[in-house]
């Protein structure tokens, strides 16, 4: 009976020593920052390199990094990251995009992000109040949620969009002088 009981002892130590091993070797996972005008920027797959406005070049983002309005994102062709705002929206980049976060207020719940080339999905939350909005827009073309979860991609000149709930709506930009085109909802 001794035996047993020494023996079951053994087992759990071994499963507590185990799990404690185990939740300290696995790497945090990103959080989103809670800093008035900051958006936290998740590396998914190498290369990601990001650029402030203030600042006059790229530099490679190893695991997270927090940003403002105005900076840059880029992703390599293997590279993949996350956007992740405060108000729980994601936006998802592929690799090769590039994108500059144009507008971004205090809790990220007025957002526009401008896609140079390449591709985001997003997926949106609490974007319900009156006044919020999330924003992607091209060289041609403005999506405009307020709840969904939408993929935009934007290469050779031509921009796809693709809903995948809800209703997003999308207004045709005159590439040359990057107005609205009256009428041009879609």
């Amino acid at each position: 009976m001794r035996i047993l009981i020494t023996g079951v002892l053994v087992g759990v130590v071994a499963i507590v020593a185990a799990v404690v091993w185990r939740s300290q070797s696995v790497e945090p996972r990103p959080t989103v920052s809670d800093e008035a005008g900051v958006l936290t920027i998740a590396v998914l797959a190498d290369d990601v390199t990001v650029k402030e406005s203030s600042v006059a070049d790229f530099k490679k983002i190893d695991k997270e990094a927090r940003v403002g309005e105005g900076a840059e994102i880029k992703t390599s062709a293997t590279g993949r990251a996350s956007i992740l705002y405060p108000s729980g929206t994601i936006a998802n980049l592929i690799g090769d995009t590039h994108t500059v976060v144009k507008n971004l207020n205090f809790d990220g719940r007025q957002s526009k992000l401008r896609l140079m080339v390449g591709g985001i999905r997003s997926k949106l939350k609490n974007i319900l109040n009156v006044g919020d909005f999330y924003q992607v827009e091209t060289e041609n073309m403005v999506a405009s949620v307020r709840g969904t979860e939408f993929g935009v991609n934007f290469t050779n000149g031509i921009s796809v969009i693709e809903v995948f709930e809800n209703k997003v709506e999308v207004q045709a930009v005159d590439p040359k002088t990057g107005q609205p085109i009256e009428g041009g909802f879609v």
